[in-house]
């Protein structure tokens, strides 16, 4: 089965158009909102990745000495790279892709308080608030673009493949011989779904309180 697609690069110019739409659909407050949350989200998980996971990945593994001196026990580290693996490797770009979705996905469900007026949405007022929605909107679309980009040629770059889909190539299904491969995503895959599970908990202990 062949695939064919222009090159990822020429979807800049719609990504901007679109979101630029969005934005101007969602209105300033809200949209600027959302173009600051990317840009963290961007800074965490795309511009300035080792740092932001390397944090998680020293707080999870030192997570057996804490509990080992609690516990009056000599209780050793788990090794640096049992997590999420070296820069360079799958694991940890799986470990990027997983935090730039669930940090997305907080950034997009979010009220932000500016946005709202009353407790209703403020919709833009008059022609300047209108085109700062635009011009949010395109900054997101950028952000998004820029985002994507990454992830495909780190995807790349681990194949050693310079075109892989959807730029256009043939695929094919790999026959799985060796499992240790897969075996070594799993404490990627328990760890990316622990931080999740927390993430949810510490968003819903507010209702917790108030119930």
């Amino acid at each position: 089965m062949t695939l064919v697609f222009n090159s990822f690069q020429s979807l800049l110019v719609p990504f901007v158009v679109i979101f630029g739409l969005i934005g101007l659909r969602r209105g300033f407050w809200r949209e600027v909102g959302i173009t600051g949350g990317m840009a963290l989200v961007l800074l965490g998980t795309v511009i300035f990745p080792t740092a932001l996971i390397s944090f998680i990945n020293r707080v999870i593994i030192n997570v057996p000495r804490v509990f080992g001196l609690l516990l009056n026990v000599d209780a050793e580290a788990l090794p640096n790279d049992f997590l999420f693996g070296d820069p360079s490797s799958g694991r940890f770009l799986l470990a990027r892709f997983a935090l730039f979705v669930l940090l997305t996905v907080l950034v997009y469900t979010s009220r932000y308080s500016w946005a709202y007026e009353g407790g209703k949405p403020r919709f833009a007022r008059g022609g300047g608030q209108a085109l700062l929605g635009i011009i949010f909107g395109a900054i997101t679309g950028l952000l998004w673009f820029v985002a994507l980009n990454s992830f495909l040629n780190e995807l790349r770059a681990l194949r050693n493949d310079p075109v892989i889909p959807p730029e256009g190539t043939t695929i094919t299904i790999p026959t799985i011989t060796d499992l240790s491969p897969v075996v070594a995503f799993v404490p990627t895959l328990v760890a990316i779904l622990l931080i999740i599970l927390l993430v949810l908990a510490f968003l819903r202990l507010p209702n917790i309180w108030r119930s």
